[in-house]
């Protein structure tokens, strides 16, 4: 190419570096996938990957100095358990010499207090004159010994109630009496505690062999299936043999299941493998007397490694589905293996939630897939675990596994993605297939909730709200409209509701905010809550010095109005014109409750999500959702304002009148008849 038709720059030819530069970067920003790696996913995702557990951690450290330890005490001493009894989060639990040991190890109780009968004594008597004083200081100071077991970090957590009611017992019983005698706080030799620890001696790493183990198993699994999958799906695509396997006289569905199947085949070799090796290396190999004898508390047996097979193998089903999922969604080797990292990210995140102490008895954790295997891998080998455990364990992963198999096995029935062919901008019109334009247009929305949103609250939160919901959230909905040239009226669902929708959705606002409340309180059973968060989250909806009418204007019908455009409007404009009636609601209702960014109340707000995703396909008018968004919005800032107690009978029974009112107006006329 001479320089006079060279491409020009500011009126000079460009060198043929610069030439092959431009059209290379223009080609891999052309990729969404490389956008999404490049962009979202290092601007989103690893920092809510760093920030996400410390922040749950802390939260959930918060709540465990708020858990009730349940207190044994061995010895006669009836102040000191009525005083117990009366502190706050002790429970107090009457024991005998010869059981308690039995009593901690079965868990009945956290702590025994060993109570001397001289403790008891001094503390019972009355001491009124110098030389009661005297004799008291030459007496031995007697010495209450708790012994727990230290391996149960639950109970290290919470330690810190008893040994502030421990203090206050001992300002309350001694201490006073001394200030009869008018000597002041003259005390020098306190009540002492003593510690016995019932756990196995250890060393500090030891620790390290339970918690090492489950991350092992799911890494290895992982890497043996992932490179597989990216072979039998994403190379065949590359070698064009893809297409002429989808010309052969069987069932397309069938072939992909084969292919699941393969993945799931070497994932289960690789396990079994993996196990055997494992188990004969610590049970003759080397390391036996250093790992297996050194270590009595923990369980490399037999049964145990059949137990820790049985519960990888539905996670092994997972993961493989999983892997074929992300192969299906790649076109070459390098993108497959770019999102391998990410993936790897996700399974091991998954994996240290149950590190967390708190979350160790967690019954919602059982059925987390990933999570719960870890769990259970772990409790198996420091012999802590249930029947019950392994069963929901293996039963919650055996069905996560076949719903995401059946995922994958769909996605891969899809030409588009099978031949990597890209539709032109005006079939995707005529289609609304946009999903991967809805993808970086939702990450980038999400990123700027997640940075900018956070950002100006902190400025300050009556206009962070005002401009979130204008510029973050209605201005790139109306973008994205005009950028797919969707028919505005038709996309927004702009049009006259019938009167029974507008009835529904007023009688379903106040039961709403009820039943939010009620999840929330169930959630707290299972899932920690910071109090902390509490007030920052009432704080941010409720700041203070604001009259009612200003906080109900930003944070009911600003949300009503910018919310619903982009979720029922927008979002479920477009994809309802490729998504099941059903799959529609679901995925609409998940996208509302993750996009409020509280990890805490995203089932409530995705329930509602999922209603008002109802309401707008069932009356074909994107308005009964906006004032059902207003109304739960604006009751819950009223309750909140006047500290109504929504728990309460009348509150209950008035949310149960608007549930009776608005399946009367719902099931007056049938929706299909309506349609027509």
């Amino acid at each position: 190419m001479s320089s006079s038709t060279a491409p020009m720059s500011n009126g000079k030819p460009m060198s043929k570096t610069s030439i092959v530069f431009f059209k290379e970067l223009k080609e891999v920003l052309r990729d969404y996938r490389t956008l999404i790696m490049m962009i979202i996913i290092p601007t989103l995702f690893y920092p809510a990957m760093l920030v996400f557990p410390a922040t749950f951690a802390k939260q959930s450290i918060a709540r465990l100095g708020h858990t009730t330890v349940k207190v044994g005490i061995v010895g006669d001493c009836e102040p000191l358990a009525r005083h117990l009894e009366n502190a706050e989060h002790v429970k107090v639990i009457q024991l005998s010499a010869s059981d308690y040991r039995d009593k901690l190890k079965s868990n009945e109780v956290d702590v025994a207090i060993m109570v001397p009968p001289e403790f008891t004594g001094v503390i019972s008597r009355e001491y009124t004159t110098q030389e009661d004083f005297s004799e008291l200081k030459k007496a031995p100071v007697p010495a209450l010994k708790l012994v727990l077991d230290t391996n149960r970090e639950k109970v290290l957590f919470s330690m810190s109630n008893l040994y502030a009611a421990i203090a206050e017992f001992q300002e309350d019983y001694i201490k006073k009496r001394l200030k009869v005698l008018d000597v002041g706080n003259v005390w020098e030799r306190e009540t002492k505690v003593k510690f016995d620890d019932i756990s196995p001696k250890q060393s500090e790493t030891d620790n390290m062999l339970p918690q090492f183990a489950p991350y092992l198993m799911i890494l290895m699994v992982l890497l043996a299936t992932s490179y597989p999958a990216i072979d039998l799906i994403t190379g065949e695509r590359q070698r064009g043999t893809l297409a002429l396997l989808m010309v052969a006289p069987v069932e397309r569905r069938s072939i992909m299941y084969g292919k699941i199947i393969v993945v799931v085949l070497v994932g289960l070799l690789t396990t079994i493998l993996g196990v055997i090796s494992i188990a004969a290396t610590l049970q003759f190999g080397p390391v036996k007397s250093s790992v297996v004898d050194a270590h009595p508390q923990f369980d490399f047996g037999l049964t145990a490694w059949l137990l820790v097979l049985f519960v990888m193998m539905p996670l092994v089903v997972f993961i493989s589905s999983l892997s074929v999922f992300v192969a299906a969604l790649t076109r070459t080797f390098q993108q497959a293996q770019g999102y391998l990292f990410p993936m790897l990210l996700v399974t091991l995140f998954l994996a240290s939630a149950a590190q967390i102490p708190e979350l160790a008895d967690n019954t919602f954790l059982k059925i987390v897939p990933i999570a719960n295997t870890t769990l259970c891998i772990k409790q198996i080998i420091t012999r802590h675990y249930n029947w019950q455990g392994i069963a929901i364990t293996f039963v919650s992963s055996s069905i996560a596994a076949i719903l995401l198999a059946r995922a994958a096995a769909g996605l891969l029935q899809r030409e588009d993605l099978l031949l990597g062919v890209q539709l032109s901008p005006k079939k995707k019109m005529e289609t609304g297939s946009y999903g991967r334009e809805l993808v970086i247009f939702g990450g980038i929305v999400f990123f700027m909730l997640f940075y900018f949103g956070q950002l100006l609250s902190l400025w300050n939160v009556m206009a962070s709200l005002v401009i979130t919901q204008i510029f973050l959230i209605l201005c790139p909905a109306l973008a994205f409209l005009r950028y797919t040239r969707s028919p505005v009226w038709e996309t927004l669902s702009f049009k006259k509701p019938s009167p029974r929708y507008v009835i529904a959705a007023v009688s379903l606002g106040f039961a709403t905010v009820v039943i939010s409340m009620l999840i929330l309180t169930v959630q707290t059973k299972f899932l920690p809550y910071s109090e902390e968060y509490g007030r920052q989250m009432q704080l941010m909806v409720m700041p203070p010095g604001r009259p009612l009418w200003q906080i109900i204007l930003v944070a009911a019908v600003m949300p009503a109005i910018c919310e619903e455009i982009f979720f029922r409007g927008v979002l479920q404009g477009i994809l309802r014109r490729n998504l099941p009636k059903q799959k529609l609601i679901i995925v609409i209702g998940i996208l509302f409750g993750v996009f409020h960014l509280s990890m805490f109340r995203i089932i409530p707000t995705g329930l509602l999500g999922v209603l008002l995703a109802y309401l707008t396909l069932a009356s074909g008018s994107i308005f009964p959702s906006m004032c059902l968004h207003f109304m739960h919005n604006a009751y819950y800032l009223w309750s909140s304002f006047y500290k109504v107690d929504l728990d309460s009978t009348l509150c209950i029974s008035l949310a149960l009148v608007g549930l009776v009112i608005a399946a009367v107006a719902l099931g007056w006329k049938p929706a299909k008849a309506e349609e027509k």
